[in-house]
């Protein structure tokens, strides 16, 4: 439970009883969930559809919240294709430099059983096939060449700068203290 806004913890005492008091003081029934694996290989899933654009979805295994390379893993999502940036690898190559998508984005989702990331992005679909191959072969030069120390500063520079506006709202803080108690984080 997460709480912000104005209230006092005399106030918020009997408004969270009456909203709880229904819950069970326990589950009724089994809610582990069994861990799980992604797909060990990469395979393509072509879907017709009589539209104008195709739409592209990729991804694969990410990592658990509480794995130790997480904020390792946070950062790379930024650089490749986090928070539908035009300046991340992916938005620079298929949309700046070959014009094939209008956004590219990508997301780290990270789960407590599993992790994935992947992202997404609409094109003609006679520019569909380049823009797959433009994907892919940024991904291999990612893979292959990493990142480099300035691209590195920039990302942190700008995770670090961006963090609090993206609470400046109560929902935005609640959601945040929810996952921080969903996943055991700490308070630093």
């Amino acid at each position: 439970v997460a709480v912000v806004g104005d209230i006092t913890p005399e106030q918020l005492a009997p408004l969270l009883d009456a909203a709880l008091a229904l819950l069970p003081a326990a589950p009724s029934r089994d809610m582990s969930v069994p861990e799980t694996a992604p797909q060990a290989a990469a395979r393509t899933v072509l879907v017709e559809n009589a539209v104008t654009q195709t739409l592209v979805q990729f991804g694969g295994g990410g990592l658990k919240r509480d794995d130790p390379d997480y904020m390792q893993a946070y950062v790379m999502n930024h650089i490749l294709g986090g928070s539908g940036s035009l300046l991340s690898r992916l938005g620079s190559a298929i949309r700046e430099e070959k014009g094939l998508a209008y956004y590219v984005n990508s997301a780290l989702e990270p789960k407590m059983q599993a992790g994935e990331w992947g992202g997404t992005f609409a094109t003609r679909n006679d520019q569909a096939a380049a823009a797959v191959e433009t994907l892919k072969t940024t991904l291999q030069s990612f893979r292959e060449k990493g990142i480099g120390a300035e691209e590195l500063a920039e990302a942190k520079q700008y995770l670090t700068g961006s963090f609090l506006q993206s609470l400046d709202s109560n929902a935005d803080v609640a959601n945040f203290l929810i996952t921080m108690q969903l996943f055991g984080l700490g308070k630093d």
